[in-house]
């Protein structure tokens, strides 16, 4: 039958089938099951630790060095990074990247993904050769003891699973994080598309292990998480390629390199 035609009992039927009245609630409950049977959201949400993945906010005055007498106007620029327990101290971390937190005299806060609270945190240990940092909440008072918003920001996070093992080539990998200094959070896919030995663009007396991507990793993406497709974590994001002539090239510290970092920074 052509549209416009005579409706036939086939398009009465059609018709039929639709709610006579279904809503506001009914559409959008129809229009978020048409989307789950599409594509598996569910499987994604159910599986990477979202819950984990902190924004970092660093504040600083930088030297004017025409002007020696006198700073620069303070300026705040944000990172991502992911929040666990170290499965050896049982120390409760934040690992982000060492070019986010590592300006000088800088105020950082942290905020949890689902959270309105900005937390003030601390540097607990800086590795610019790998590009790495620890981070700790810090109670606004100065002391060590954690504050009850500490507690509840520790009772959010959600346990991450570390990889024992290298993905392979063509393995999906899924970056999380905050690019744009957008305060909601991203999730890009892709697959490794390398596995090599190479300098990292921080200052690092060495080539170190790195992993190359095809998703999208962008400013702010700095010191998220990249996890597999069953939810484990394989490396932190901290670089991208940009040039004319290059596409789809974003760099991953993997998890041996973390680890490596951890087991030096915390004995």
């Amino acid at each position: 039958m052509a549209d416009g035609g005579p409706a036939g009992p086939a398009a009465k039927r059609h018709r039929a089938s639709v709610p006579s009245s279904p809503g506001v609630n009914g559409l959008v409950r129809s229009s978020s099951d048409a989307l789950d049977s599409a594509v598996p959201l569910r499987r994604y949400r159910s599986k990477l630790p979202l819950s984990s993945v902190v924004q970092v906010f660093t504040t600083a005055a930088l030297p004017d060095y025409s002007l020696p007498w006198q700073v620069c106007p303070q300026q705040t620029s944000t990172g991502s990074g992911f929040a666990f327990t170290e499965r050896r101290t049982g120390r409760r971390l934040i690992v982000t990247n060492a070019h986010v937190a590592a300006a000088k005299n800088a105020v950082l806060r942290v905020q949890l993904h689902g959270s309105p609270d900005k937390l003030r945190a601390k540097v607990l240990a800086i590795g610019n050769d790998c590009d790495l940092a620890i981070l700790q909440l810090a109670s606004e008072s100065g002391d060590d003891s954690e504050s009850a918003e500490a507690e509840a920001f520790w009772s959010a996070v959600q346990p991450i699973q570390i990889a024992e093992e290298l993905p392979q080539l063509y393995e999906e990998v899924h970056v999380v994080g905050f690019p744009g200094q957008f305060s909601s959070i991203c999730v890009t896919a892709g697959i490794v598309s390398r596995i090599c030995v190479q300098s990292y663009n921080h200052p690092s007396p060495s080539p170190l292990l790195t992993i190359q991507i095809d998703a999208a990793i962008n400013p702010g993406n700095s010191g998220g998480p990249a996890f597999d497709e069953d939810g484990q974590l394989i490396g932190v994001a901290f670089l991208k390629h940009v040039g004319h002539d290059v596409d789809n090239t974003g760099y991953l510290i993997p998890v041996p390199v973390v680890e490596n970092f951890l087991d030096r920074a915390l004995e």
